[in-house]
């Protein structure tokens, strides 16, 4: 009888975050997401309830050493559109990056991360919140 020895390292797992939007608005939203271009026509959509978060399942898989909104950025939709009733309230462009205080989708610094979930399949979750003061329309338009 023999025992057999690899000197590999264990494979790395990488680590599953699910998307969550956050609404804290007093209104029904939908989110939509757009393809490169001029496009009209979206490829995915969210309707989001009245200060309700969504949990899309829609999982990211990342490594230790990654940024789970950086590697959700690397495959994501170039546009985002905020919607009331059919009315577009906030159009973001992409590409992603590392901004201040504006909470804008495609600002790294507008998620929050939560390194833990109820569910065994995923380890967390990121989040993007919508705020009231996101869709505050200027009441000279």
């Amino acid at each position: 009888m023999f025992t057999l020895f690899c000197g590999c390292p264990p494979a790395e797992i990488p680590l599953g975050y699910d998307l969550v939007f956050d609404n804290k608005t007093s209104n029904e939203l939908e989110i939509r997401f757009f393809n490169t271009g001029e496009s009209t026509t979206f490829s995915e959509n969210y309707f989001l309830n009245p200060s309700r978060k969504l949990e899309t399942h829609h999982t990211v898989s990342f490594y230790k050493n990654e940024i789970v909104v950086e590697e959700f950025f690397k495959s994501w939709y170039e546009k985002t559109h905020i919607l009331r009733n059919d009315t577009l309230l906030i159009e973001w462009q992409g590409p992603a990056y590392n901004g201040k205080d504006e909470n804008h989708f495609y600002n790294i610094n507008s998620w929050e991360i939560i390194d833990e979930n109820s569910s065994s399949f995923v380890d967390g979750n990121f989040i993007f919140t919508i705020n009231p003061e996101d869709i505050e329309q200027d009441e000279t338009d």
